[in-house]
């Protein structure tokens, strides 16, 4: 993809605020080479659900939307503990903001089951989730006879395209769409498929799983060379960036 004379459409799906912060991130990276189209596919709906029986010594948090739904129910009355494992270092911040002793395990659902399990003392252990949730956390740690439950929380609602993004893809052109999730990669593919697409799409995936929702469609796919935010921007930057 050569770089353009017209500043570069880039179609950002993520929910509020990361969308937002992403977003911003690209402007300051990339400046006029390029023009951000905020349409989030999901929106958080929270839910006040009877918790299991306790007592329990920590939280187990996979989301930035997990702290804030944890957050909520301490404000209504509910007896959480105040420790709280998490995935990464900006749950641990928005864990933090809520309230919470947070401690990030600085990676994937798989480091955080590795740091949980190195501190099996401070259990039983609550994940706090979204109705759709990947990497079985509860399911890991019980393997290892650790004492972990969940409870559902929250859940993403899909959103429906806008009429500024159905006007870019009805245009032909490049537009250039970074994914982080299988399901906002599903909920995109399922609205495309429903009329013409005009543009050449360009998908960067921070994972081969999310690259395999898009094979039904005729695009570019480029998948980051590691499953972070800065890897997803990595393989933009060679997008962008060729002439």
């Amino acid at each position: 993809m050569a770089l353009q004379s017209r500043a570069l459409p880039i179609l950002i799906t993520r929910p509020a605020p990361q969308g937002q912060r992403f977003a911003q991130a690209l402007v300051d990276r990339y400046g006029l080479m390029v023009e951000t189209v905020l349409c989030p596919l999901m929106v958080p709906a929270f839910f006040s659900p009877p918790l299991p029986n306790g007592p329990f010594g920590a939280l187990i948090l996979t989301s930035e939307t997990a702290c804030i739904a944890a957050g909520k129910l301490v404000q209504a009355g509910a007896d959480l503990p105040k420790l709280a494992y998490c995935v990464g270092d900006r749950t641990a911040r928005v864990a933090k903001q809520q309230g919470f002793t947070a401690i990030s395990a600085q990676g994937d659902a798989s480091a955080l089951v590795d740091l949980v399990l190195q501190h099996p003392d401070t259990g039983p252990f609550l994940h706090m989730r979204g109705r759709d949730s990947r990497g079985d956390v509860v399911g890991h740690l019980r393997a290892a006879k650790v004492a972990a439950t969940d409870v559902v929380v929250y859940d993403q609602q899909e959103q429906p395209l806008s009429d500024a993004v159905w006007t870019l893809l009805e245009q032909a052109g490049t537009l250039l769409v970074p994914l982080f999730s299988p399901r906002t990669a599903e909920i995109l593919v399922r609205q495309i498929k429903e009329r013409p697409v005009s543009s050449s799409l360009v998908f960067v995936t921070i994972s081969a799983a999310v690259a395999d929702i898009l094979s039904d469609l005729t695009c570019r796919v480029e998948i980051a060379a590691e499953p972070t935010q800065d890897g997803v921007v990595n393989a933009m930057d060679k997008l962008i960036f060729q002439t």
